[in-house]
């Protein structure tokens, strides 16, 4: 792992009261490199035999700090991951030039957007989605309203989504649209 840089803004005031509430996290220049072992161990998760909390220690420890990540602004900027996997012939490279996520402001979900590339292969992405917390806790339906570019084909995806869980009625359509499914060959193999 590098970075070149990275900054956390948070609330000073709440920060003295015991809470964290980070408000921008900049990220940029960061090389990643995942690779996944013979026996299916990736070098990002903990070694095994190590101590940590899967093994009965108390994540975090007893601090008392509480971390609000609600009004998080997040902005990546020049990232470059490396992901590998033994029986593959090629590493899968992606490539984030920016991707900014921010709450939307309705404070029904995330405004996002994402200009990457998945192998050479365009990742464009803007919109408004449900936050991962929201999907969790929620027992309505939340809205989905995304468009972009991924693998070569244009996408969209309209309507609502919720929890599976909750029993909610969800409402959503998924169109893709190109003049040719070769961008997702890496991933589905040959097109019949």
């Amino acid at each position: 792992l590098e970075i070149e840089g990275l900054s956390l803004s948070v609330d000073t005031l709440a920060l003295l009261q015991g809470n964290v509430e980070p408000h921008l996290l900049e990220l940029s220049g960061a090389r990643v490199s995942l690779k996944r072992d013979r026996s299916g161990h990736g070098n990002w998760q903990p070694q095994r035999g190590g101590t940590g909390p899967e093994d009965g220690a108390e994540p975090g420890g007893t601090t008392g700090m509480a971390l609000r990540t609600g009004e998080l602004v997040t902005r990546l900027r020049d990232l470059k991951v490396e992901y590998t996997e033994l029986e593959w012939k090629a590493p899968l490279r992606i490539e984030v030039r920016s991707a900014d996520v921010s709450p939307s402001p309705s404070g029904t979900g995330l405004d996002i957007e994402l200009d990457a590339s998945v192998d050479g292969q365009p990742l464009r992405l803007t919109g408004t989605t449900a936050t991962l917390a929201q999907l969790l806790e929620s027992a309505e339906p939340l809205p989905l309203d995304l468009s972009g570019d991924l693998l070569g084909l244009r996408v969209t995806a309209k309507g609502t989504v919720a929890n599976p869980w909750s029993g909610a009625q969800v409402k959503a359509s998924l169109r893709l649209e190109g003049a040719s499914l070769a961008g997702l060959r890496p991933w589905v193999g040959e097109v019949v």
